[in-house]
């Protein structure tokens, strides 16, 4: 895969079962997929895309969190209204 003026290499990056995984961010969105997963088994062949931290210590996963947390953008009001089912 290569973009203008720049090569990019997709990699696989394989993981044991036994590995450890902290989630210190989207909890949410991670219990949304398992029940779209137990739903619909179809979307087991879906993409996610995810972002992976080396853990650097509490101290550093806390001031991600806060850095995460402190820049988030929220959707507009008409946006949430129109995806809301129960408005």
């Amino acid at each position: 895969m290569a973009e203008v003026g720049e090569a990019k290499t997709v990699r696989r990056l394989v993981l044991p079962m036994s590995a450890r995984l902290l989630i210190t961010d989207a909890q949410h969105r991670r219990a949304a997929i398992e029940s779209a997963l137990r739903d619909r088994t179809e979307l087991g062949d879906e993409a996610v895309s995810v972002c992976l931290f080396i853990d650097a210590g509490l101290k550093h996963s806390q001031q991600m969190f806060s850095d995460f947390n402190r820049h988030v953008v929220r959707p507009s009001s008409s946006l949430t209204v129109f995806y809301d089912p129960r408005e």
